[in-house]
């Protein structure tokens, strides 16, 4: 499994970034992506100091890749559980131990730097949230005006169906996040969500008409006289109802 690697030359570093990335289920890492490493890959995630307790035993934790910024590093979601006891002491201000010409130096450009990670930081967290969130999560994240984090949600398991038949319902969703669930089998052959992806306005006029072939024939005489019918929707409904001519 791919490691990455973190080392904190001042006990300042980490609790900032504890404070600001960690304890929301993320970090940035900072630095090229090691070869081969994919988006959604899992890894682990060492944690290293030059101060106690960290300078003797680094934290590994289980992590996920959940968004790589080119030039600028690789997001990870993680327990952040595992680090509380390092926190906790480094918060008490304890002198960094060991050389510190042989740590890494503090990141360059002071705050100007620390923004790119603090927003990655919390995109990766929010990631998290729409991949294993509960209910309120997932809801907390389609509400969210960054439509890139909405098809995250569809990756949960806990997902519902009554979930799905919502999201299909919303006009307010891209076409991309309402393709997706066309796509999806599972989904786009129950007559409830495959209606109701027809009648969004959002939802991709192909995928629309395929849907059709899951949609009742009482929906279907419907969509065929309601002249807000989409009109090759329309049409394909009329060709359903009385055939090609």
């Amino acid at each position: 499994m791919p490691r990455l690697r973190v080392h904190y030359a001042q006990a300042s570093q980490l609790v900032d970034e504890y404070d600001s990335q960690m304890s929301k289920g993320g970090l940035l890492v900072r630095g090229d992506a090691p070869a081969g490493l994919a988006l959604f890959d899992a890894v682990e995630l060492e944690i290293g100091a030059a101060f106690a307790p960290l300078d003797r035993a680094p934290v590994v934790v289980a992590g996920q890749v959940v968004q790589m910024i080119a030039g600028v590093g690789v997001a990870v979601v993680f327990d952040p559980a595992p680090l509380a006891g390092a926190v906790a002491a480094a918060r008490t201000g304890a002198p960094p131990r060991g050389g510190l010409a042989e740590v890494e130096p503090p990141p360059r450009g002071g705050a100007a730097e620390m923004e790119p990670a603090r927003a990655g930081a919390e995109k990766a967290a929010k990631i998290q949230q729409a991949l294993h969130g509960n209910r309120d999560d997932r809801a907390r994240i389609l509400r969210d005006t960054n439509r890139l984090l909405h098809p995250y949600v569809l990756r949960n398991p806990q997902l519902g169906l009554d979930e799905v038949l919502a999201i299909a319902k919303m006009s307010t969703m891209s076409p991309e996040i309402l393709g997706q669930i066309a796509a999806e089998p599972d989904w786009a052959q129950r007559p409830d969500i495959a209606i109701a992806l027809v009648r969004n306005p959002k939802t991709p006029t192909p995928a629309a008409v395929r849907l059709l072939d899951h949609v009742s024939a009482a929906d279907i005489r419907q969509l065929a006289k309601d002249t807000r019918t989409r009109p090759a929707v329309q049409q394909a409904a009329r060709k359903k109802l009385f055939g090609p001519g």
